[in-house]
Formats: structure tokens, C-alpha cells, sequence
């Protein structure tokens, strides 16, 4: 970081670099992996991604929408969907053309799944997933390997929320979970989230708010005892809980395998009826320090806001509201950068909420969408190329992609490029992202009609996020892209 957070240096060192890839997906041109989500490979082209949460029994359901983007040759996908009862799955098989998106609907597959698994034959492609109905819509990049523990910085249950847990088991044997709920109260396993079967092949939807007591804030582990599984929440907030029942705002919020020492979100704003917290886990079993840096456009590195140092029990959480802190200027565009201190490793996630209209218009401010809810884990490393699922037309809202630059002496030079109909095409060059700084670049008017997918290509190290607006559900989504593998770095040192 360029500025005070090297006077912690006295009684704390940061640890630098990121742990090994998991054996499931070991990229051998990378020593820097991501804690959640994935990698593309642009030396695999064959590769199987998870898009866990689904369609529920929900008086006006979700259509759930799988988005491949290929950035290379033409293959195929087989698109499975899974169902609650063992070993009765349905499968087709779709044409992805080459440098191209592709959409299926869950029902393409059939009428009754929850739960769907994408393998990629001779595709080098990012799978990503969305969940839409007339009230809200969210979307998140899928994830690429199972775990034994799943970890979530952030649930709600209080009323007018919901909270559904979803567990994809698609391995041929039983897996048995149990779900750890961390409050201010401590950590417990209720009664209802002890010994969850997901048989082979199967899923299970977790209604947390029948288990776990109503609370606006918790942190929870989902860990196996036997198996391993795939876990992501849907989390969806009631914007006016006064207002009657309706629902406003959907996030998905895919599991995080594993904890890091350094997290970046790229994309944060504050402005007219934003809140933002920053939600900080120690899933482990000692006292760890973290600090919360929130990196402030156009200031001067001297009159950067001090970073939020916090000291997090065992199994417990800390969570910073950035929008009533008086060290961070109101209505700032900012990046923020997670730092474990004294080589603690921690999971974190940003959540954001909306409830006026503000904005002016511009991509450089906070969205003009009156209501949402968004959530955004960050990302665990850097990399010189990234892939942005998919955004949506200006004609349904705005859409941006969101570039940091950690770096707090190298100007960044970044392109920002089209996946459509065949081809890949320049949007945006020579965009310059100073030092310890971020842009935002509206790509509304590029998607045109129809949504696209959008390649970074940047001259250093950057860390890149996507977000779109809905106009007609009144709503937002923000989540990290996907980095591709060649160019993967671990994030820099605070301050280098």
C-alpha cells in the first residue's frame, strides 16, 4: 500500500504470497492461485465447473442461467443437472463456437434440477451463472473444485432475508456436512445443521434461517466429515423490512475453500444510500490481526485513510462499516486491500446494500439503481489478463468492469476487449491506471444489445471486478473476474 500501513511494520509483519494450488488445480505456469473461484487455463481445454446454488420451490422460482464464454477454438459442453434424489441426473450436450458466449437455461436441461455441473471438451472458457426473477438477479463465476471445508464471512437470517445453503455432491459416495455457526455469542453446530447427508450425485438446499437464530450478521464454516462437496449461499435482503414481505436484492456468494493473507476488492464506492461493510473470518483456532486499507481516488498518499487494524478471535469475526467511518470520505470512488498481519491467514468478503436514488449518471460514481444488494469476496492474487463473465446492455442498466492497480509505482496500461460473434475486439485502449489507484470503464454502450463477455489485458499486475444494474428489478451485482492463468501473481507487498 503506499501509505501508513508500514508503521505497523513495528509490532506486526506482513506475509507476503499465497499457498500452493490445491492439487485439483495446479496450473504449472503459476506459483499464484486464487482462494476462490478459478483459473482459466489457457494450456487445458478441457475442464468441469460447478454452479451449485439453483431453482428452489419459491412461489415465482428463478430462471437459473449458465453463461460459457470461450476465448479460443470451438468445442462442446456437456451441461448436467443434479437433483435431490441420488443418481438421477439429465445431461445434454451444447455446441460452444469458437470466441463466443453461450447461454442454457436450467430448464434447457430439464424442468426439475437444482444444481448443475458444465464439463468443457477442447473449450477455453470461463462458466459462469445467474439466478433472475421479476424482483432481483445475481450472478457469480463457478467454481472449479470440491472441498472438504467451505468457509462464508457473511449470512443473514433476520426477518425478511433468506439464507439458502447449497451443497453439490457430485462424486459417487455419501458426503456428510456439518455447518458451524459463528456469533457474537460464539460457535456452535445447531441441532439442524449436524450431519447433512448429500447422497451421490445429488444436492442439498439449506434453509439457514430454520436452524441458525435470526441474526443480521453471522460467519459460518461448512465442513465435511465424510466426502467432499461443493457449496455456495444465496443470500437474498429485504430492502424495506417494514414495508411488507417482498424481497429486494440477491447475492450469490460461492464458498471459499481456503483462507489467505492478502485479499483485494477492486470495486467500492460510497455516495447517497450506500452502506458497505467489509466482513473479516478467522476460521482457525488463534487470535489473528488483520488491517482493512481503504484506498481513496485522487488522494495524495499522506492523506490516505489510516488502515482499520482489527484483532479477531478464534473462530470469529470483525466486520468494518466503511460507509459511517469518518476516516474514509463520503462518496469516494476506492479499492480496498485485506491483509493478514504476522502470517494469519483469513477469508473475507465486501457486502454491499442500496436504498435511494443517487448518482450522477456516470460510471466514475456510485450506480444510479435506487435498491440492491451485492456481494464481492475479492480476489486473492493479481494477473496481467482476466476474463469478465458477462454484463448486461445499457438499455437494462449500467454495466462496468472495475480495474485495480496495487501497485504503488508502476503505471498500469490496460485494454479492455470484447468476446462477440467470433471474434475479440478492442473497446478500450491505453486506459492508464495510476499507481495505487482504480478505473472504472462503462462498458454499457460496447455490450450494445445483447450481453458480453470482456477480456483485461493490462502491461502489469491489476485486479479486476465486474458490476451491473437492473433498472426494471431495481437491483446490482459485483463480483471478481476470473483471472486467466498465464500472468497469475501473487498480489504485491503493501506499499511496493
Amino acid at each position: 500500500m503506499i501509505r501508513r500501513l508500514a508503521l505497523l511494520a513495528v509490532v506486526v509483519a506482513i506475509v507476503v504470497g499465497l499457498g500452493s494450488l490445491d492439487e485439483e488445480r495446479q496450473v504449472a505456469s503459476s506459483s499464484a492461485s486464487p482462494q476462490i473461484g478459478a483459473l482459466v487455463n489457457e494450456n487445458a481445454s478441457n475442464s468441469t465447473w460447478y454452479c451449485t446454488a439453483g431453482v428452489a420451490g419459491d412461489e415465482e422460482p428463478p430462471v437459473h442461467q449458465i453463461i460459457i464464454t470461450n476465448t479460443g477454438a470451438a468445442g462442446s459442453a456437456r451441461v448436467t443437472g443434479y437433483r435431490t434424489t441420488s443418481e438421477k441426473t439429465t445431461s445434454i450436450d451444447v455446441k460452444v463456437p469458437a470466441k463466443s458466449q453461450v447461454r442454457v437455461k436450467s430448464t434447457d436441461v430439464a424442468p426439475d434440477i437444482g444444481s448443475i455441473v458444465v464439463e468443457l471438451d477442447g473449450v477455453t472458457a470461463v462458466v459462469a451463472h445467474r439466478l433472475v426473477n421479476s424482483e432481483s438477479t445475481d450472478q457469480a463465476d463457478c467454481l472449479t473444485s470440491a472441498s472438504t471445508t467451505w468457509y462464508f464471512p457473511t449470512a443473514n437470517t433476520e426477518t425478511g432475508s433468506q439464507a439458502r445453503l447449497w451443497l453439490l455432491n457430485p462424486f459417487p459416495t455419501d458426503a456428510s456436512v456439518d455447518i458451524s455457526v459463528t456469533t457474537p455469542d460464539g460457535v456452535r453446530v445447531p441441532e439442524g445443521l449436524r450431519g447433512i447427508i448429500v447422497p451421490p450425485a445429488s444436492f442439498r438446499m439449506v434453509e439457514l434461517g430454520q436452524s441458525a437464530q435470526r441474526r443480521e450478521q453471522f460467519a459460518f464454516t461448512a465442513e465435511t466429515r465424510g466426502g467432499r462437496v461443493i457449496a455456495e449461499l444465496a443470500q437474498s435482503l429485504d430492502s424495506n423490512p417494514t414495508g411488507g414481505p417482498r424481497r429486494r436484492g440477491l447475492a450469490l456468494m460461492p464458498g471459499i475453500a481456503r483462507a489467505g493473507s492478502n485479499w483485494i476488492v477492486a470495486d467500492s464506492f460510497g455516495g447517497t444510500g450506500v452502506s458497505e461493510q467489509v466482513i473479516v473470518y478467522n476460521p482457525k483456532s488463534d487470535s489473528v490481526s488483520a488491517a482493512v486499507s481503504v484506498v481513496v481516488n485522487d488522494v495524495p498518499a499522506e492523506a490516505q485513510p489510516e488502515p482499520f487494524v482489527l484483532e479477531i478471535g478464534p473462530r470469529n469475526y470483525e466486520v468494518v462499516n466503511i460507509d459511517t467511518e469518518a476516516r474514509v470520505p463520503p462518496g469516494t470512488l476506492r479499492w480496498i486491500r485485506v491483509d493478514g498481519l504476522n502470517g494469519a491467514k483469513v477469508v473475507t468478503r465486501q457486502a454491499v446494500r442500496v436504498a435511494a436514488t443517487g448518482g450522477d449518471g456516470t460510471a466514475a460514481t456510485r450506480p444510479q439503481v435506487a435498491l440492491g444488494f451485492a456481494s464481492n469476496p475479492g480476489a486473492s492474487s493479481a494477473a496481467t489478463r482476466w476474463l469478465v463473465s458477462s454484463v448486461d446492455p445499457g438499455t437494462q442498466g449500467q454495466s462496468a468492469v472495475v480495474i485495480a492497480n496495487p501497485s504503488s509505482i508502476v503505471i498500469s496500461v490496460a485494454t479492455v476487449r470484447s468476446i462477440r460473434e467470433g471474434a475479440v475486439v478492442d473497446e478500450a485502449k491505453n486506459l492508464e491506471v495510476p499507481p495505487g489507484s482504480s478505473l472504472v470503464v462503462d462498458v454499457s454502450e460496447a455490450a450494445g444489445k445483447a450481453p458480453l463477455a470482456f477480456e483485461v489485458a493490462s502491461s502489469s499486475p491489476v485486479v479486476v471486478s465486474g458490476r451491473t444494474t437492473s433498472n426494471d428489478r431495481r437491483d446490482l451485482s459485483m463480483w471478481s473476474a476470473t483471472p486467466i492463468s498465464q500472468g497469475v501473481e501473487s498480489l504485491p507487498p503493501s506499499g511496493s
